[in-house]
């Protein structure tokens, strides 16, 4: 008996393994499971939210969690059934979300250089300041390897952040083409593993950090937002220091102080932009992907009073390359 009972424990962990299920939100506000033959099968509809979800965690006890109103935690109990959980400090704007064997989820408020990492406990249902990152994120985080990985903005590099020691590491030079990574999810077999899964607006990768390779999963092109898997939860218990990626055979990215702002955002007519170089022009794309804007030497500030309400992605261009930011008209 005791032989059956160890048997039928180790299939059930072996197939938990196996699963490696990856999720996606997309602008329809449904998640959707990402199927071995890269097509997409919608599992949860929100059509009830106030705003588009902009990221998915899922929780040990197998609950999706999201961020909606880039700034509102909620609980998604099924479809169109949702709670909202809590509203996160006025830092910036949230749009990435993980969640730890512990059940914390960690977010990063997107203010530039001021840009934070929180985390809040779903069992005591408090926030917590864990650092000050310095970088933001055009979209998502995720465990790897017992670290936080993280796109960072305006740059081409995927950053990692040790909780034991509190460093901040670049691990990974995306190729340029992919330097707008809007959804990441780890893909956890032991504290070994070596792939991530990530999304840009219009494609699903897989990233193996181990040969630095980069595999289009040839997914139907659509509007992603963000991702996660249902073990990466399982890396948080993981323990790795990594060392400093070089970045010097990859295409010029963007530096932190070379970035530009867009402010503010959300916006209502009007936005600006800071930047410390010069903006060549600027391409403004709808949710769906389309060209619907192009300027040429653009100015400080730029009325768009004519565009409908809605998620919107800035391209600009100077002389070392290009920049996406995704941004919200209210």
């Amino acid at each position: 008996m005791k032989q059956i009972l160890t048997l039928v424990l180790f299939f059930f962990v072996f197939n938990m393994m196996q699963a490696q299920n990856t999720y996606l939100c997309k602008m329809d506000n449904r998640i959707y499971r990402l199927n071995s033959d890269s097509s997409l099968t919608s599992i949860i509809a929100l059509d009830n939210t106030p705003s588009y979800i902009e990221d998915i965690a899922l929780s040990p006890s197998n609950i999706f969690y999201a961020i909606i109103d880039f700034n509102k935690i909620i609980a998604i109990n099924g479809n169109n059934n949702f709670t909202i959980l809590t509203s996160l400090p006025a830092d910036g704007l949230y749009n990435s979300l993980t969640c730890s064997n512990n059940y914390e989820l960690y977010t990063i408020s997107n203010a530039g250089e001021n840009s934070k990492l929180y985390k809040y406990n779903i069992l005591t249902n408090t926030t917590e300041l864990v650092t000050t990152l310095g970088f933001a994120t055009p979209g998502d985080l995720t465990f790897y390897k017992g670290n936080l990985i993280f796109a960072a903005d305006g740059t081409n590099k995927i950053k990692a952040y040790n909780l034991e020691n509190n460093t901040l590491t670049d691990i990974f030079c995306l190729p340029q083409q992919y330097a707008a990574i809007f959804g990441i999810a780890g893909i956890y077999t032991s504290c070994d593993s070596t792939v991530i899964r990530c999304c840009t607006q219009t494609a699903v990768l897989e990233l193996n950090l181990s040969n630095n390779t980069v595999t289009d999963l040839q997914v139907a092109s659509s509007v992603f937002f963000g991702m996660t898997s249902d073990n990466e939860f399982l890396s948080s218990e993981c323990s790795f220091q990594f060392e400093t990626a070089s970045c010097a055979l990859s295409n010029p990215d963007y530096s932190q102080d070379a970035a530009y702002t867009v402010f503010p955002n959300p916006f209502f007519e009007t936005i600006h932009l800071k930047n410390n170089e010069e903006i060549n022009s600027l391409e403004i794309f709808d949710i769906n992907g389309r060209l619907i804007l192009k300027i040429s030497s653009p100015g400080s500030e730029i009325n768009l009073s004519n565009l409908e309400k809605g998620v919107y992605f800035f391209k600009t261009y100077t002389e070392r390359g290009y920049k996406l930011n995704k941004i919200l008209k209210s």
